[in-house]
């Protein structure tokens, strides 16, 4: 498997930790392109082996005209590695204290059999995994009580350039959640579920 054509993006204000010296460490292994993007409060000493990392005044250098215009202090510093590895088959996205589990490294195709959501606007996509009420942090907590408007169709192959898995026990939620709902939570295993046109959920 031709790992190469394979990116991982990560954005944090950390040092190195335990869990992206993991996935630098088993990068470098397999030769998969490991870009980390910093933020104002990520360390100006960072460095780890087997990872491309991005500091800001990195990130307003290169030839993107979002590079100059995205907010500082924000997650949304994402999209900086999204482009920069736009040439990849398979864009893999998670967060700097994620452990991967041994499937995370399992081989991936851009085309996979996954069921589809389309037309049905912002979608809580943690509820097709859990029966628990939960929901991933930024999504708009008035839509919470909203009904699913669109059924899940039938599975087909899609085009996923983009893929991440979800976090168990300690998933990325909001406050509000914490201060009121339960943790740890164990997702529900599933297939694969895209979404499509004029549907969004926050990740």
């Amino acid at each position: 498997m031709d790992y190469s054509k394979y990116s991982l993006i990560i954005t944090s204000i950390s040092a190195p930790n335990a869990a992206m010296k993991l996935f630098a460490l088993e990068s470098k292994k397999l030769g998969l392109d490991f870009i980390v993007i910093g933020d104002v409060k990520s360390p100006s000493d960072f460095k780890l082996d087997g990872c491309r990392f991005y500091s800001i005044e990195e990130q307003e250098k290169l030839n993107f005209s979002l590079a100059k215009i995205l907010p500082k202090k924000h997650y949304s510093r994402k999209n900086l590695g999204y482009l920069l590895s736009a040439h990849q088959e398979v864009i893999i996205e998670t967060d700097d204290d994620n452990f991967p589990k041994e499937d995370f490294w399992t081989p991936r195709s851009q085309n996979i059999i996954s069921n589809i959501i389309k037309n049905n606007g912002w979608t809580n996509i943690y509820e097709y995994f859990s029966d628990e009420k939960i929901w991933p942090r930024g999504f708009p907590i008035e839509l919470l009580s909203s009904e699913i408007k669109n059924p899940v169709n039938q599975e087909q192959e899609l085009m996923c350039p983009i893929q991440q898995g979800l976090a168990d026990e300690n998933p990325d939620v909001d406050a509000i959640y914490r201060m009121s709902m339960k943790l740890p939570i164990i997702f529900n295993k599933r297939n694969p579920l895209a979404l499509g046109e004029n549907s969004w959920c926050p990740f």
